[in-house]
């Protein structure tokens, strides 16, 4: 099994590049998430694992150790540029050593990348395949490439990096990439199963199904396709895993993750998942969304707290991003635009105003 090591640059209190509403900590996550379920829907024989899933603060040595330590066969840092306004393009970076592998998948991944780029703007430069002494890049000790995906400071870059199509676009041309360069074998999608062309179930209906589990009890230790489909479901879901991520392997860090999940499905809350839980997972146990921090009364301008923190997090689990201040717990008019975006989206009034139609709607 390949292991591929998956690295939204940035995180936590480190923002990374800013400009045009944007952080750099936030974009990156979105194409390194986005990567590594690209690489699960289409591809078999390998695990994959992110140096964080959700807004954390991980150090470059955590970064590189944990790769190290894991025995990863590649390593992608994904970034994105800034510099006065006026910069912009596409490019990458691998140890100025020039080792190899990573010759080889820059060669592979960079015009990858660009092309499916320039399919949505012609105009972007290639400013070509460099090399650096990058922490990153120099303490990993496999095949190591940074990608610097556009500049965020720069308008007509910016207003791409803001396009979901564009995002969506860029993690897959990532993941062809790396699945090109390690001989990955696609997922058979002609087996008559009902998959569609990305190896989804698709029986007509929206719910989840396990591919992999054979229907035993998952222990501590146990590794392979079906821990893996498990930790990706639980990610879905938001319970997310910012050690290990999704790698294949069974520990306590993802049976924290099934018992958050198990105690708000209404089941026996133990951290193994077992029949129940599974079945949970699927659908079959009522999972609507619960506050668990609001007292009922309307949120307005201003307002502080766990309760607009929850509200935050639920949007933008939904899809309604807060890319300027992110979840960070006040209420203010990015907030307040997600909200009528969603109250649009929902069919209720739309005021900006989450009340108690809203939260309601939230839930569902």
């Amino acid at each position: 099994m390949q292991r591929i090591y998956i690295d939204p640059g940035h995180g936590g209190n480190d923002t990374g590049a800013t400009g045009n509403g944007l952080a750099e900590k936030d974009i990156v996550l979105d194409i390194g998430y986005q990567m590594s379920v690209y690489l699960r829907q289409n591809y078999e024989g390998m695990y994959r694992r992110m140096s964080r899933t959700d807004d954390t603060s991980v150090s470059l040595q955590a970064r590189t150790d944990n790769a190290n330590n894991w025995g990863a066969d590649v390593f992608i840092s994904i970034h994105a540029n800034a510099f006065n306004g006026n910069a912009r393009g596409f490019e990458t970076y691998i140890h100025n050593s020039i080792p190899t592998g990573a010759n080889n998948l820059q060669a592979d991944m960079h015009p990858q990348i660009l092309n499916e780029m320039l399919g949505y703007d012609a105009s972007i430069p290639d400013r070509g395949q460099q090399s650096a002494n990058f922490h990153v890049l120099r303490e990993t000790q496999m095949t190591a490439i940074l990608t610097e995906n556009l500049f965020i400071d720069h308008a007509a870059d910016a207003e791409l990096l803001q396009d979901p199509a564009f995002i969506s676009a860029v993690a897959a041309a990532h993941a062809e990439a790396v699945a090109d360069y390690l001989g990955l074998t696609p997922i058979d999608n002609g087996d008559g199963d009902g998959d569609d062309e990305n190896g989804n179930d698709d029986n007509g209906d929206d719910g989840f199904t396990f591919q992999h589990w054979n229907g035993a009890i998952i222990g501590d230790g146990d590794q392979g396709d079906h821990v893996e489909e498990v930790q990706e479901r639980l990610v879905n879901l938001g319970y997310s895993l910012p050690q290990f991520g999704i790698d294949g392997i069974f520990g306590s860090e993802t049976s924290g993750a099934v018992r958050r999940f198990q105690q708000d499905a209404g089941i026996g809350v133990d951290g193994i998942p077992g029949p129940e839980t599974h079945g949970a997972l699927e659908g079959d146990v009522d999972m609507a969304f619960r506050f668990q921090h609001w007292d009922g009364a309307i949120i307005s301008a201003g307002d502080q707290g766990d309760h607009v923190e929850e509200l935050q997090q639920r949007l933008v689990d939904l899809g309604y991003s807060l890319p300027q201040f992110g979840v960070d717990g006040i209420f203010g008019s990015e907030t307040s635009g997600a909200v009528r975006r969603f109250q649009q989206d929902a069919g209720i009034g739309v005021d900006g105003i989450p009340g108690p139609e809203t939260h309601g709607a939230l839930g569902g």
